[in-house]
């Protein structure tokens, strides 16, 4: 199925009419502006075409964030879908491997991308953009990475939409954007930028640097958050930037509290998935007087319900919901409802509080505790600088809560394990392991599922597990 011609790339095609010299993109090698940015990606559109029959499927594996980019809206002008390499999707016969760096694929055919992409060509015929145009991966935070195929229709609206948390449209602002444009969440803010005839700067998770490009806003996942965050030494500040939106799992106090030690620039949360697009945003500052867990303000073309009792609190249940960007993802799509296992409710101003999924819920001793509390609990102890509470099942089959802390080199693990059983009485692991790194998605969220592994009884990481605290 073919749509019209990208209307992404008409966009694009407008500001290099209307304001050609302005600059579109801010690289560490180089700025462009509007007119070469069109330019560009027509010649790889060009490049593609020549290379792939129409309705084939370009795998991105391309590490500069830039020519990623420029890549990816050239297969909406070349008349192909596309996919971020690694992702789980179905082989396909008709197939091409664009990169920028050498080195083996996975089998399918591969064209290294160069400079001559980018040369001028004689100009060809546009085509229509495939629907499905990108299979998007799911962040696969229980174990099961799936994908969604989305339309350039649904992208657009998305990149539309990430400006709601904001009040007012982000135009013709400096945007630094640290998510990478091969994932849904990152390309919806690249592109939020330049439809609206913005500056894209292109740098990494840092603060410091983004502030000295002149960037006025700046998206991120949580994980990139947190990478900026511990880049910053002390006492540093960017008064440049103005604000940061935030999205991809949930957002620590100990993570705004850190932010709030080094700016003053408004800090906005923002709730969604792959599957249904941005449900809700909200000033940081705002929605966690009111609550907690708060996650944003659900948007007007949201609809929501709760399944009541299902996390046994007044008002709380699972949550799902209905939006236009909604996809048939069949396990999570029922009765025209998306459930994305979300425990929470919405209050009477229409604020989404989460607390934690449906399958992260533990009765300790008669007490229903939610893993996300356990780890707030844990990221507020002395020492700790990253933590994840996670299920094992026992040799009965029974699930018992674990915990895992990255620790300063000082800390004094004995004492923090004695700490942690006093300060998180019944809501705290019934064992904790010291470990280096938490494994996490490029969104940010916990994968669990990996730490279940790892620690399982048997499991040659469960032996660093120092002793029980119960």
């Amino acid at each position: 199925m073919y749509s019209s011609q990208s209307e992404i790339l008409s966009v694009i095609e407008y500001f290099a009419r209307t304001k050609p010299g302005e600059t579109a993109i801010i690289h560490p090698s180089k700025t462009f502006d509007y007119a070469t940015l069109h330019a560009m990606i027509l010649a790889l559109s060009r490049k593609l075409a020549d290379r792939l029959p129409q309705g084939g499927r370009i795998v991105i594996d391309i590490n500069d964030p830039f020519i990623a980019l420029m890549t990816i809206i050239a297969t909406a002008a070349s008349g192909h879908s596309w996919m971020k390499a690694g992702a789980p999707a179905e082989p396909a016969a008709n197939s091409l491997r664009v990169t920028d760096q050498p080195g083996p694929g996975d089998g399918t055919p591969t064209a290294m991308i160069d400079k001559s992409w980018f040369e001028p060509s004689p100009a060809g015929k546009m085509r229509a953009v495939p629907n499905p145009w990108m299979l998007a991966q799911s962040s696969g935070t229980t174990g099961k990475k799936k994908i969604i195929p989305l339309s350039e229709a649904n992208i657009l609206n998305r990149a539309l939409a990430h400006q709601i948390g904001y009040g007012t449209p982000i135009t013709s602002a400096r945007v630094a954007c640290f998510a990478r444009p091969n994932f849904e969440f990152g390309l919806g803010c690249n592109l939020s930028t330049l439809v609206r005839g913005g500056t894209l700067v292109f740098c990494e998770p840092d603060f410091i640097s983004a502030d000295a490009s002149g960037a006025q806003h700046v998206f991120a996942s949580v994980s990139q958050f947190n990478t900026a965050l511990k880049r910053l030494r002390f006492g540093a500040q960017f008064p440049t930037i103005q604000s940061v939106l935030v999205a991809g799992s949930h957002l620590t106090a100990a993570s705004i509290k850190r932010f709030r030690e080094h700016s003053k620039a408004k800090l906005f949360l923002s709730y969604g998935a792959t599957e249904m697009g941005p449900v809700a945003t909200g000033d940081v500052d705002v929605i966690r007087k009111a609550n907690k867990y708060a996650v944003g303000f659900i948007a007007p073309w949201v609809r929501h319900a709760v399944i009541p009792d299902a996390a046994g609190e007044s008002g709380m249940g699972e949550i799902r919901f209905q939006t236009p960007e909604m996809t048939a993802a069949a396990d999570l799509l029922r009765d025209g409802w998306l459930h994305p296992g979300d425990v929470g409710k919405v209050d009477e101003n229409g604020l989404l509080i989460i607390q934690g999924r449906t399958d992260e819920r533990i009765n300790l001793g008669g007490v229903k505790v939610s893993i996300q509390e356990s780890e707030e609990l844990l990221l507020a102890l002395d020492g700790v600088t990253d933590a994840a509470v996670f299920l094992v099942p026992d040799a009965l089959g029974n699930s018992q809560l674990y915990g895992a802390v990255v620790c300063a080199d000082e800390t004094d693990f004995e004492d923090l394990m004695q700490r942690c059983a006093e300060q998180l009485g019944g809501k705290a692991p019934k064992f904790l392991a010291r470990t280096d790194l938490i494994p996490r998605t490029e969104s940010g969220k916990i994968e669990r599922y990996k730490l279940t592994q790892m620690f399982a009884p048997g499991a040659q990481q469960a032996k660093r597990i120092l002793q029980s605290l119960h």
